[in-house]
């Protein structure tokens, strides 16, 4: 990885004086600097547990120094086969209707019986590194889980019982939740429970498109269980809608709120990400921050190649300019957003300059002062 886009990258948080991550990886009184895997693997299948902890040491040794000790494991850590192409229903589900990781791609997650996996032997060497772990997870229960009326644990209720057949959700292998029926919270508290027994850090909660009580109540559910189960794991609500104000997804209890929808490799798509900062400009301190799209940069394609269909990406690198790279990065730096470079880390190309245009000075939670490099 080359030092003048490491430089680069330092501008988009609160590097100062004292390093932010040395405040803890669950603090979440500053914006946070955070991998994502969905562009430059999801989309290109293949993201393993031998890809993702390539991507971890690159990570460590390269973006840590300059504030970066995320990663989130976006959609498809539970899906059978590739991700890129997925069996369509085909979700690892445990006996109490709880989502589990793919054991043939994280081998050191597959437990005996094959009917139950454990995230902790990977989390704990990303931790060993320095580094925090954060799982995507779309609203709602596996349809698997409500067709075989799977108990919840810690409850009298069955996945069938607490089901909402008229919410819309994001993806056709779940139902959502009721988020009024009694087995609601047991659902919620479970899933909690199971995510701080694996030691993940932090949830990337996906798929609500509006503030309706059928989405957004199953925001506060996952807070909740959270607050009491989650030993200091935080919320990011993803997604990104006009109709779902980040006001209202604070209140819900999520400690990071999406402002717009993937950027993907587009300028204009980029341009919208302005307007939505304002926007929210006054809503954001310690423990509330914008969430802007994530951005492409460096190599977008797995060696290469072809990128998958819901994104249409013309080159295997990233096709924004330096000073559109540049442009956003500084948005980001002074709206205090967190901000989720998404690619392939080992590989990212080096056309950046060799000094950042921008960058911060005293961290989170005091106000940031911005200052021009010569």
């Amino acid at each position: 990885m080359g030092s003048r886009l490491l430089r680069l990258l330092s501008i988009g948080g609160v590097l100062a004086d004292a390093s932010p991550f040395l405040l803890g990886i669950r603090n979440t009184s500053y914006p946070r600097l955070a991998y994502s895997t969905w562009v430059g693997w999801y989309l290109q299948g293949g993201l393993n547990e031998t890809v993702l902890y390539s991507q971890a040491l690159a990570m460590s040794t390269q973006l840590k120094p300059f504030g970066w000790n995320l990663i989130l494991h976006d959609y498809g850590w539970q899906v059978c086969g590739s991700t890129f192409d997925p069996q369509m229903g085909c979700v690892r589900v445990d006996p109490n209707g709880r989502l589990y990781p793919d054991g043939e791609r994280y081998p050191s997650s597959a437990l005996p019986g094959g009917r139950d996996g454990d995230f902790k032997p990977f989390t704990d060497r990303l931790h060993a590194l320095g580094l925090g772990f954060g799982l995507h997870l779309i609203h709602g229960i596996p349809k698997l889980a409500v067709r075989d009326a799977l108990p919840i644990a810690g409850s009298a209720y069955t996945a069938a019982d607490i089901a909402d057949r008229g919410c819309s959700t994001f993806i056709p292998d779940n139902f959502a939740v009721n988020a009024s029926h009694p087995g609601a919270q047991a659902y919620y508290d479970s899933v909690v429970a199971k995510f701080a027994q694996w030691g993940i850090d932090f949830v990337y909660f996906d798929g609500v498109p509006d503030c309706g009580e059928c989405h957004l109540g199953e925001l506060r559910l996952l807070a909740d269980a959270a607050s009491r189960l989650g030993n200091g794991l935080f919320i990011y609500m993803s997604y990104g809608s006009s109709k779902c104000p980040a006001a209202e997804v604070f209140a819900a209890g999520a400690a990071y709120a999406r402002l717009s929808c993937d950027t993907v490799d587009s300028w204009p798509t980029l341009l919208a990400n302005w307007e939505a900062a304002a926007a929210t400009a006054s809503l954001t301190g310690p423990g509330h921050f914008g969430d802007l799209a994530s951005l492409m940069v460096g190599a977008v394609h797995r060696d290469g190649g072809a990128p998958g269909p819901d994104y249409v990406i013309p080159s295997p690198q990233s096709s924004l300019t330096e000073d559109e790279v540049v442009g956003y990065a500084s948005l980001v730096a002074m709206s205090r957003s967190t901000w989720w470079p998404s690619g392939a880390l080992v590989s990212f190309d080096t056309n950046y300059p060799t000094e950042p245009p921008l960058r911060t000075q005293n961290p989170a939670p005091k106000k940031q002062t911005l200052t021009r490099t010569p």
